[in-house]
């Protein structure tokens, strides 16, 4: 029964990889910066994103970039995301 609520809880989440790295001094001016940053991506793709919960992957490296993990508010809107980020895509947004 545990397993499966873990699982539902995964089909909630996306990895987005490749945004630069935030470099402000405190933990909560990085969260609002990505949160920022990923509504300005949605946007300019005319995705509208609803999410409860942005932060980042691991440990600061020099070399990449921390992958973001964006917890949405329902499964359904995740589907939602992914289908319109690859309409976007498709269309060379």
């Amino acid at each position: 029964m545990q397993e499966n609520f873990e699982l539902e809880k995964c089909l909630s989440n996306i990895l987005v990889y490749g945004l630069p790295e935030r470099v402000s001094s405190t933990i909560p001016q990085r969260i609002e910066d990505d949160k920022t940053e990923l509504l300005t991506l949605f946007e300019k793709s005319n995705i509208s994103p609803a999410f409860s919960k942005v932060f980042q992957l691991s440990k600061i490296r020099a070399e990449n970039p921390r992958p973001l993990k964006i917890n949405m508010k329902s499964k359904s809107k995740t589907s939602q995301l992914l289908e319109s980020f690859n309409d976007a895509k498709l269309v060379g947004v």
